[in-house]
């Protein structure tokens, strides 16, 4: 789990990899509560427009949200590419 700092202006892990790691820039396009669904509609124009050495994606979480779950045949086009 990464909890964040409230008085910091980034995730607190961005802020402990900079300390770190000299040189490192780090971009997060989080969207706070979005879903699967809604990170696939902004992939192409929030992550692969840009050129990066990783990339990290942490998803799913918010599909258990009663209101957000997806259909299984989303699922599937998502996991398909």
């Amino acid at each position: 789990m990464i909890v964040r700092k409230e008085t910091l202006k980034k995730p607190i892990l961005n802020v402990y990899l900079q300390n770190k790691i000299s040189g490192i820039h780090i971009m997060n396009t989080a969207v706070s509560g979005n879903n699967s669904q809604a990170l696939r509609e902004r992939f192409a124009k929030d992550v692969l427009s840009y050129t990066a050495d990783k990339v990290f994606i942490l998803i799913g979480t918010n599909d258990l949200a009663e209101h957000k779950q997806l259909s299984k045949e989303t699922y599937q086009k998502i996991c398909s590419g």
